[in-house]
């Protein structure tokens, strides 16, 4: 890191998930954190705190590297509330709030504010064609209606493991030589 990150050429660090972090993992981390001399480097990472106990890994990590005088700042992210999956679903769909305060509504229900479920929902919806752009009215249109009745989880891991399985549908045709079906012009 110290070869990389210079005061001319800052080096930002991004880490997902650390509460799936491996003990070595999480040592080399701390050793980074603790290390001397002068690093423009800044490492941020995000884990979910639901899931880290204290006496944890992760948790016993955090500590050492504050009484080590490494600067730690947390941030809480909480989901975001009905206003806010509003206007994100609105300029996702390049339409006004209230236009699309109904289907807002609806993802909001189905994924309690979660922004990574919010972002797999609507991609689903799109993905089973129950939200799709209409070229001659330049707008995105969808039916509540026929949503409302499809059964969708309401439940991130249930729906990543839904896109699974259908992963594993396409590869399995795909090795048998069946190709997958493509629409005409694709």
């Amino acid at each position: 890191m110290a070869a990389l990150a210079a005061h001319s050429h800052p080096l930002l660090v991004f880490l997902d998930d650390l509460q799936w972090a491996d003990l070595q993992t999480l040592r080399l981390l701390e050793q980074l954190l603790r290390g001397e001399g002068d690093c423009s480097a800044l490492i941020v990472g995000a884990y979910r705190d639901n899931e880290v106990l204290e006496g944890d890994p992760l948790s016993l990590t955090l500590v050492s590297i504050a009484a080590a005088q490494g600067r730690i700042e947390q941030l809480e992210l909480a989901p975001l509330d009905a206003s806010q999956v509003a206007h994100l679903v609105a300029d996702t769909l390049h339409c006004a709030t209230a236009a699309a305060a109904p289907l807002a509504a609806l993802c909001m229900e189905k994924t309690q504010g979660n922004p990574f479920f919010l972002g797999q929902f609507l991609r689903s919806l799109y993905d089973q064609g129950d939200l799709h752009y209409v070229r001659c009215d330049g707008a995105w249109r969808w039916d509540l209606g026929l949503i409302r009745q499809r059964s969708m989880t309401a439940n991130v891991v249930d729906l990543m493991l839904q896109k699974l399985a259908e992963l594993e549908v396409v590869r399995m045709v795909r090795h048998q030589g069946l190709g997958v079906p493509r629409c005409a012009g694709r």
